[in-house]
């Protein structure tokens, strides 16, 4: 064999510089990324440019609002309590209705500021509850912090003096109180989904430190006059999501709403849309706190299919 490059036959030479990167590199390459630099060789999906020009979607608003017009009075989010049950459905119009009361209601009770970190924490399952209230603060300019148990004691505590939030959506008076009893923190409004036993008690031993709330009747506040969307930049940020924090304590992913639409196109893309048809439903399973879930639950009410929970 020979010793070195230039003993081999110069056809030898062309041939393989010509032959070998058809071996080396995938056929389905220029499918998985392409060239954004040629200078360095960086690349990027190409999935997002295809969709971004057909679609007029820049914002979390617009997700929904594109299910919202093309399936208006069609299931959107649905429950049951318990697996005897059937499932109860809102259409896209009766969530948007519901987005809407209650995202007047945190500007007229909690107030927006301008040029300010404006955050509302959601703290407990998976429901409606939690997916409208994540669309009402994209829809009106709040940034959604989730909070689940398994962060455990010390990484709640960490996320609620990070962000200094001033207002909370709990799933019933059990997480509610526990919020209350166990950390400190700027919470003045505290929203309860779920009318429980324990309700009574966070009213009783914490009316005092902050404003408490059943779900239904803060909508009721903003349905007595509903006010105007706002209209969400794309770089404006729309949730913190905080990590495990399996290495010290959790650290916040700051996610804007061009992110988190580029990933629900790239899901659509990468799937060739056959993940998605007239008659599939999701069942929201994960934590709408990892961001999986959320990315699944978005591209459901994107493309006007329903998410259902338990």
């Amino acid at each position: 064999m020979p010793e070195n490059r230039s003993s081999f036959p110069r056809a030898y030479v062309k041939q393989f510089k010509e032959e070998l990167p058809d071996y080396l590199i995938s056929k389905h390459l220029n499918r998985q990324s392409i060239i954004c630099d040629p200078v360095s060789g960086a690349r990027k999906s190409p999935m997002v440019t295809k969709f971004a020009d057909k679609i007029p979607v820049k914002t979390m608003k617009d997700v929904f609002e594109n299910g919202l017009n093309i399936s208006t009075f069609y299931p959107c989010l649905g429950k049951r309590n318990s697996v005897n049950e059937p499932y109860f459905w809102l259409t896209y119009y009766e969530v948007d209705r519901r987005i809407q009361f209650i995202g007047s209601a945190l500007l007229k009770i909690v107030r927006y500021k301008p040029n300010s970190e404006n955050f509302v924490g959601i703290y407990g399952i998976n429901s409606p509850e939690w997916i409208i209230m994540q669309h009402a603060c994209a829809a009106y300019g709040y940034t959604v912090v989730p909070l689940y148990a398994t962060l455990g004691d010390d990484a709640m505590q960490h996320v609620l003096s990070q962000t200094n939030m001033e207002c909370i959506l709990c799933a019933s008076g059990t997480e509610a109180l526990h919020l209350m009893d166990e950390f400190e923190s700027s919470l003045k409004y505290l929203i309860i989904i779920s009318n429980d036993v324990k309700v009574e008690e966070v009213k009783s031993r914490h009316s005092s430190r902050v404003s408490i709330y059943l779900f239904e009747d803060f909508m009721k506040l903003g349905m007595k006059e509903p006010l105007p969307k706002k209209v969400p930049l794309p770089t404006d940020l729309y949730m913190i999501c905080y990590t495990s924090g399996s290495t010290g304590l959790p650290k916040g992913v700051l996610i804007n709403h061009e992110q988190i639409v580029d990933s629900v196109f790239s899901l659509i893309e990468s799937t060739e849309n056959k993940l998605f048809n007239a008659k599939s439903s999701h069942l929201s399973y994960l934590p709408l706190a990892h961001i999986m879930e959320q990315i699944f639950s978005v591209s459901f009410c994107h493309v006007d299919l329903f998410v259902s929970h338990r």
